[in-house]
C-alpha cells in the first residue's frame, strides 16, 4: 500500500494500533490483536514477508547478522542455549 494512501487510511478510521511491516512478527501481533477485539492495521512497503522476515528471520539484532542458512549458525544456535552464561538457555529438570 502506498504510504499516503495508508496514511489516510489510518487517520480516517479508529484504529487501536498501527503495525509497521507484514512479516511474520507484524503479522502475528495483527492476528492476536483482532483476536482481542483490538481495530488494527499493518502497513507494509512491499510484499507481505518479504522483508526482515524473508532476510533475518524478522530479527533486529547485530548479533543474529549472518542468515541462518550461513553455514553453522543453527548448530552454534543449539549449542549456546546449553551455555550455563547464554542469556536464555535450557536447563534439565528433576521431577
Amino acid at each position: 500500500m502506498h504510504m499516503a494512501l495508508a496514511y489516510n487510511a489510518c487517520m480516517s478510521s479508529k484504529n487501536d494500533v498501527l503495525i509497521l511491516g507484514a512479516g511474520v512478527i507484524g503479522l502475528a501481533c495483527a492476528l492476536q490483536l483482532l483476536r482481542d477485539g483490538a481495530q488494527v492495521t499493518v502497513i507494509e512497503q512491499t510484499a507481505p514477508g518479504a522483508g526482515a522476515s524473508h532476510g533475518n528471520c524478522g530479527t533486529i539484532t547485530p548479533s543474529h547478522a549472518p542468515p541462518l542458512t550461513a553455514p553453522g549458525v543453527v548448530l552454534r544456535a543449539l549449542r549456546s542455549l546449553l551455555r550455563a552464561d547464554a542469556p536464555l538457555r535450557i536447563t534439565s529438570q528433576s521431577p
